[in-house]
């Protein structure tokens, strides 16, 4: 880890670490020649990686600046340089002040139409210049858009980029993943090259959208084709949003690629000129009328004067970073340590409801205007849709009832050390059996697991256990199962953050799911985490409550082979973590 005040290449002076994820950390840095602040992201691999893989990320590390540099867009984060040094390799990029999305969505719920609006021609405008070059960002979400002071929409993070060719769609990947659930186009779960193209990103950008417009993130994609009712449309959850918008949304959130918007063009013209319901606030008919310009072919095109946007609250007290470090990799480091694209089975057309439209093109529920001025049309009954623990309970339930006066099927108290579970004694990693505790100590970037050579077949159960940060500063403890030949699943609970659920394959790995506000007690204090597992759902409580409910779409049905207790340090001290009381229930005939 880079300190403060260190000097890379004569020129970059490290000011401040700004994030890290499991393949590196970004990096608050000064510019001596230039005397500015930039972005400095450092690609540091995982320990053990072999070196055919260690070569393949420098080489698509080296990808990504080559593809970027060129690039030069307002709404478009910038490369600046990129070098190697003390065996690490390093991007320089713009250093941009501002809010990221998923911010100002967390501090205000849902934003005005019109903001949303302002910004996302703004990012289409960037696509479309993107596309026209080949290039597919493949990572949009609201944690890759930073909004300035100005109120200009960033989009920022190509970790995930692709070279497109229209006429040679198998063209490369330069970094592996398949981005966040919520926002990732079902094709690009797929494990074939150029299943992707720039209709991928208008999903990426959508699903943003809707998450800024409801106040909540949609569904990903693997949820809707599981149970594509519980998907609803942006207007049931904000009914105030105005038919042209969510339209536009829906369409280019198609699970079907061809009923999507074909370009950022098209949807950016569907935005603007499509018909919408009036906009009651003031704040909505603001001062400036923003322009839209959109390339191949170049359009100018002025917003309604009922959708003129009106500039986002300023926030002057903090900094952004532009860069998040390579996504998909940062939800773990071990046996995570590159993830990949897996196959989810073909695409799967699905007819997007839109709200019915006349002869004359006229969305039939927007209303009509009357003689003596606006007539306040009562708002729809929404009825309130279950929360994501009220499903992980709801499917729960009926598991743990049958079980309640049940003994497990396993159980360790890790009272008797001669219990089976790994005993490791190295310079870096310590594994075994403390204080009535199952206890695994790693020294700073290293990662290991423990397992039980005493645990019986099954393939549904019902898991609890306590697990608790002894000492340390920042890392993952998580619990993983291994069933199959190849197939791993995990949960991963960080010191603090979003709680993820992963599925790996060949060591190529995918998000099942994130909790994002999980129920963790503070940081050294044990948490009580209880797993239900029956066929491909997995639901997940934290300290008695219910927080989510996945589909692991590569569930094949075979037994669990083996339960590994997991821990990765990404701190600078010592990495300790105790675990207590496992319990495991066989459900295969509940």
């Amino acid at each position: 880890m880079l300190k403060p005040d260190q000097v890379l290449q004569n020129r970059y002076r490290i000011e401040a670490l700004l994030g890290e994820g499991g393949m590196g950390a970004v990096y608050k840095a000064w510019d001596m020649r230039l005397k500015l602040n930039v972005a400095l992201k450092e690609m540091v691999p995982q320990p053990g990686l072999d070196e055919h893989t260690l070569d393949e990320l420098h080489q698509q590390f080296e990808q990504e600046a080559t593809i970027l540099a060129p690039l030069n867009h307002p709404h478009l984060v910038r490369v600046g340089d990129f070098f190697e040094e003390g065996g690490n390799t390093y991007l320089v990029m713009d250093f941009v002040e501002g809010n990221s999305l998923i911010d100002l969505i967390k501090e205000e719920g849902t934003l005005s139409e019109a903001r949303v609006l302002t910004w996302a021609l703004q990012l289409l405008d960037a696509l479309a210049y993107c596309h026209s070059r080949g290039v597919i960002h493949r990572d949009i979400k609201p944690q890759n858009v930073i909004i300035t002071p100005e109120g200009q929409a960033v989009l920022v993070d190509f970790g995930l980029v692709k070279l497109w060719d229209p006429e040679d769609p198998h063209t490369k990947t330069v970094m592996r993943g398949v981005g966040t659930p919520e926002y990732a186009p079902p094709e690009q779960y797929s494990s074939q090259e150029g299943h992707t193209d720039p209709r991928s990103d208008l999903y990426g950008l959508a699903a943003t959208m809707y998450h800024a417009l409801a106040g909540e993130p949609p569904l990903g994609a693997a949820e809707r084709m599981a149970d594509p009712e519980q998907f609803a449309a942006v207007r049931e959850i904000a009914p105030d949003v105005s038919t042209r918008t969510s339209i536009a949304v829906m369409k280019a959130m198609a699970l079907s690629r061809s009923q999507r918007w074909e370009s950022a063009k098209e949807m950016a013209e569907a935005l603007i000129e499509g018909e919408t319901a009036p906009l009651e606030s003031e704040e909505e008919r603001a001062s400036v009328t923003r322009k839209v310009q959109i390339a191949l072919p170049t359009q100018t095109k002025d917003l309604p004067e009922e959708i003129e946007a009106a500039p986002p609250k300023r926030k002057w007290g903090w900094i952004v970073a532009l860069v998040v470090i390579l996504p998909t990799l940062a939800v773990g480091g071990w046996w995570l340590y590159q993830s990949g694209l897996l196959p989810i089975g073909p695409e799967t057309p699905q007819a997007t409801q839109l709200p019915a439209v006349t002869e004359a093109g006229k969305a039939t529920d927007v209303p009509s205007p009357t003689a003596s001025g606006p007539t306040l049309t009562p708002r729809p009954t929404v009825t309130p849709r279950p929360s994501a623990g009220d499903k992980a309970r709801t499917f729960a339930e009926p598991f743990l009832a049958a079980i309640a006066d049940r003994a497990p099927d396993y159980a360790d108290d890790f009272s008797d050390p001669g219990s089976g579970w790994t005993l490791i004694k190295t310079t870096d990693i310590e594994a075994g059996y403390q204080d009535g505790k199952y206890t695994i100590i790693v020294e700073p970037d290293y990662s290991t697991s423990g397992d039980s050579t005493s645990l019986p077949e099954f393939t549904d159960f019902a898991m609890e256990i306590d697990g608790e940060f002894a000492s340390g500063d920042s890392g993952y403890w998580g619990v993983s199962w291994h069933w199959g030949e190849n197939q791993i699943t995990g949960i991963l609970v960080p010191f603090s953050g979003q709680v993820q659920m992963v599925h790996c394959e060949n060591k190529e790995c995918s998000s099942l799911g994130e909790i994002r506000e999980p129920s963790l007690n503070p940081d050294y204090e044990a948490n009580h985490l209880q797993i239900v597992v029956k066929g491909p759902e997995i639901a997940i409580a934290l300290n008695g409550e219910w927080q989510i409910l996945a589909t692991d779409l590569y569930y094949e049905g075979a037994q669990v082979r083996q339960v590994r207790l997991e821990i990765q340090n990404r701190g600078n001290e010592p990495l300790e973590v105790r675990w207590d009381n496992i319990k495991i229930w066989d459900i295969g005939d509940s």
